[in-house]
């Protein structure tokens, strides 16, 4: 293997995913390009460290039920999210510009996250299939609960 595809290798390694995004700024629930380049991928760093780059072109949807959590919807898998403020990150997203999500980590970044900034406190991905079962299992619930219940 050449010496520019090591580099090029050793550049996106664990360590340096991780260095890329603890900066001397802190903790940052989103890496975003700048001005109007869109990134082809989005890297999603689990709070055990392991990552997955998913694609944007298989982006379906994006969730949004409160700040404090959002799904993004790819064709074969959901990512969900659980944070603070998250609706700082709906226009990176969606506008294919987010690079990087992470979870914060007291032990890595000792300093808190700034007030109205976005925290991912969580990430979990599941596949479509799971999401579908446990939301249509979550609505079943709710319907038999309103069945069940007195009219008022």
């Amino acid at each position: 293997m050449g010496a520019i595809a090591v580099e090029h290798l050793e550049r996106f390694s664990k360590d340096q995913a991780v260095e890329d995004i603890s900066t001397a700024r802190g903790y940052r629930a989103v890496v975003a390009e700048t001005g109007s380049r869109r990134v082809p991928r989005l890297r999603v760093v689990y709070p055990d460290g392991k990552m997955s780059v998913l694609s944007y072109s298989y982006l379906q949807e994006i969730l949004y039920s409160n700040h404090q959590n959002l799904s993004l919807i790819f064709t074969s898998s959901v990512i969900t999210l659980e944070g603070r403020n998250l609706w700082g990150l709906l226009d990176h997203l969606q506008t294919d510009r987010a690079r990087i999500l992470q979870c914060y980590d007291a032990a890595r970044f000792p300093e808190a996250p700034g007030e109205g900034e976005p925290v991912i406190l969580s990430i979990k991905r599941q596949s479509l299939r799971e999401f579908t079962a446990g939301a249509g299992a979550t609505a079943e619930r709710a319907q038999q609960k309103e069945l069940a219940s007195p009219p008022d």
